[in-house]
């Protein structure tokens, strides 16, 4: 699917060198993770990304022309192990993953504004331990909701479990047996 860009981007595309850098917001609680593949601290806007470099591997962004869910998986190699035990820890599943793409002049100033490559929520995290670790993580598209089976039931307990105190479904299985006559007595 293509999608416009902004003058100021298409003007920058066809400027004699450009560089292209992958910025990646990863809403970790409280603080999102925020990386880019340069060396140093990359500012747009009111967000400051950490360099990663080479370490930092993003796997192919998809975009159809088909309704249907798409990803990618993000990496990231030379983390110290203690690292993992923290994102064990955080809770991360489910909330918000971001990569946009940023060309850059050779001084390495940004040329427009980055366009988003993908948006959607962390999924599935995993790892490989050894002197330091490689994290892996699939930041799956928002479209992805629509494949997952809701589980729910017709039960008090999963209606206190959603809204505590609400007696909505207190009753409902003593409901089963019983026998409801509708209109004249008789």
């Amino acid at each position: 699917m293509t999608r416009p860009l902004a003058t100021a981007v298409s003007t920058a595309a066809s400027a004699p060198v450009v560089h292209l850098a992958v910025l990646v917001e990863l809403d970790f609680a409280p603080d999102p993770l925020r990386l880019w593949s340069g060396i140093g601290d990359f500012v747009w806007g009111n967000m400051t990304f950490t360099g990663a470099g080479t370490l930092m591997g993003v796997g192919e962004v998809e975009e159809t022309t088909e309704t249907r869910a798409a990803g990618t998986t993000l990496s990231l190699s030379g983390v110290p192990s203690e690292l993992i035990d923290h994102a064990m820890v955080v809770d991360w599943q489910g909330r918000a993953g971001r990569i946009w793409l940023a060309l850059l002049d050779d001084a390495g100033g940004l040329l427009g504004d980055p366009v988003q490559a993908l948006g959607g929520r962390m999924d599935v995290m995993s790892w490989a331990e050894g002197e330091t670790a490689t994290i892996s993580l699939t930041v799956e598209s928002r479209l992805a909701d629509l494949e997952r089976a809701r589980v729910r039931r017709y039960t008090d307990r999963d209606q206190q479990d959603e809204y505590p105190n609400d007696l909505g479904f207190a009753y409902v299985a003593s409901l089963q047996n019983q026998e409801i006559r509708w209109g004249k007595n008789g």
